[in-house]
């Protein structure tokens, strides 16, 4: 198996997904819905659209959109729909089997961007993110399962 199945699984399903902030108690959930882009076999868009919610119970409405591209062995995450704002750069290399873990580290500035998936199987995946810089350190956990 290779970046193939991994696309696949990204394509295939739309996401429920619950993130969670520890150091804030911020919870964000809701659901992604994977769009192809017209004319393209290896480009999407990945819009999440949810609610988060703080330890003091007040909730907001959210969205975030993002442009996935399959590059051979790359899955490459920009910052939206077409824009040159390279945000990962996954290299995905041959598996024989779940899970699949893939990692990247963005600098922006003074700030890093840590982020590590792993695939568990066809239908589920966790992201962690860590933040840190001079006045950022936070960490994201999350986990999407697909909906049938």
């Amino acid at each position: 198996m290779d970046s193939n199945t991994v696309w696949k699984v990204l394509n295939q399903h739309s996401w429920h997904f619950s993130k969670r902030l520890p150091e804030s108690g911020i919870v964000i959930t809701g659901q992604v819905t994977p769009a192809p882009i017209q004319g393209t076999v290896n480009r999407m868009t990945w819009h999440e659209q949810g609610s988060w919610s703080d330890r003091h119970d007040k909730s907001y409405v959210c969205s975030l959109t993002h442009e996935y591209v399959l590059e051979g062995d790359r899955l490459l995450i920009y910052s939206g729909p077409e824009t040159t704002v390279l945000l990962h750069e996954f290299c995905i290399k041959p598996f024989q089997q779940f899970p699949i873990v893939m990692q990247h580290t963005h600098y922006c500035g003074q700030d890093t961007y840590a982020c590590e998936w792993i695939f568990l199987n066809e239908t589920s995946f966790s992201m962690q993110y860590t933040v840190l810089g001079p006045k950022k350190q936070y960490r994201i956990e999350a986990l999407y399962t697909a909906i049938s």
